[in-house]
């Protein structure tokens, strides 16, 4: 059993999926000019999560799965989905060291969300790549039209739709950086938990659980919203 894991994570290591994955994360310390020493743990903690998540699958076939869209490149949502990366990795990294047991199941209920999260988050990021691309053809018409005045609208909502994505993600991958911030924080104090919290303030261990809450839910509502964007953009006339 611990050989075919190892094996699994090894293998996990040569698959271009975990390197793509890693170029993702690194990328994203780069664009948001992280030291280069960061953009190295970055990329060095993305392909530890694809080997820890390797290394845990059982001997069974996994079930067939949607492969992941890919992203353009240099792109605000692109950037983002490396953050959330970036995050998904430093929570597990956190499960993995043996935290104290108030952490224990704060940190895998975390990790479970942020794997969520990274999935809704490919999807909106995706979405909002298809409206960069509808828009870079409505511009291509409208240099081609004497009466632009004539796709205002369509041109208007796509804009308003890609504008309201963005802002959600952004925010929403904020929430997983306060996530593991507030875990760094019952890390380092576990004493000030329960009874002792209302001594020095809240309590650590309901403020993580609140901000649990709040990542479902804000990537809940983002994986319906960029569904919806995705329906529009297939039927034009919804536009």
């Amino acid at each position: 059993m611990a050989d075919s894991r190892l094996r699994r994570a090894a293998q996990s290591l040569r698959d271009p999926w975990s390197l793509l994955t890693a170029a993702v994360g690194a990328g994203a310390a780069w664009a948001l000019a992280l030291p280069a020493v960061g953009v190295g743990a970055v990329g060095v903690g993305m392909l530890g999560v694809a080997a820890v998540v390797a290394a845990s699958r059982s001997g069974s076939p996994a079930p067939a799965e949607r492969p992941e869209p890919v992203l353009r490149t240099g792109t605000p949502q692109f950037a983002l989905v490396g953050v959330l990366e970036s995050y998904l990795a430093d929570l597990t990294r956190l499960q993995a060291a043996a935290p104290a047991p108030v952490l224990a199941s704060q940190a895998t209920d975390a990790v479970e969300a942020a794997r969520a999260a990274r999935t809704v988050a490919f999807g909106v990021a995706a979405s909002v790549d298809a409206l960069d691309g509808a828009l870079d053809q409505a511009g291509q018409v409208a240099r081609q039209m004497t009466a632009v005045h004539k796709i205002a609208g369509p041109v208007e909502r796509m804009l308003i739709r890609r504008t309201e994505l963005l802002g959600k993600l952004t925010s929403a991958v904020d929430g997983v950086g306060e996530l593991y911030t507030k875990l760094l924080e019952l890390s380092a104090t576990p004493e000030f938990t329960g009874d002792a919290a209302i001594e020095h303030g809240p309590d650590p261990v309901a403020e993580v659980n609140q901000s649990l809450d709040a990542i479902r839910d804000a990537f809940a509502e983002l994986d319906t919203a960029a569904r919806a964007t995705t329906a529009r953009l297939n039927s034009p006339e919804q536009l």
